[in-house]
């Protein structure tokens, strides 16, 4: 009986281990390290105009139009739509960026927090439509 205790309690433990240190090898510090983060704009919050002197907009229209669209194929069921104005000889990229955060707040509060010295998988989704006009060029602004 006690052969077969020990036997049992081995096996045990070797199956703890093989579960555990790969686990703790893998690890990362840290609350942002080995999480998912998703933006999809269910939450999301535009907000264009200045708040008195501070300026926590997380879009600016001076170029076009930004809006959150319902789209039941998006994830969350929502997508942040651009529509660019006829201008198209406006390339500034600061006019096309957005916050990506889940709130689109400008602020820390509510934004990713990221962790420094470590990796991050970027996974962005977009559609494009309606170009009507040759030079149109994607900018991604990170």
């Amino acid at each position: 009986m006690k052969k077969i205790l020990s036997v049992i309690l081995s096996l045990l433990i070797t199956v703890q281990l093989a579960i555990i240190i790969p686990a703790l090898a893998s690890s990362q510090s840290g609350e942002a390290a080995g999480a998912l983060l998703i933006n999809d704009f269910s939450e999301y919050s535009l907000v264009m105009q200045l708040d008195g002197s501070n300026d926590f907009r997380n879009a600016v229209d001076w170029a076009g139009e930004w809006s959150i669209v319902d789209d039941v194929s998006a994830v969350g069921g929502k997508y942040l739509r651009y529509k660019h104005k006829n201008n198209t000889s406006n390339w500034s990229s600061c006019l096309f960026t957005s916050a990506a955060n889940p709130t689109g707040s400008a602020k820390a509060d509510g934004s990713f927090q990221l962790e420094a010295d470590s990796k991050y998988k970027l996974t962005i989704r977009y559609r494009v439509s309606g170009i009507t006009t040759q030079g149109n060029s994607l900018r991604l602004v990170l």
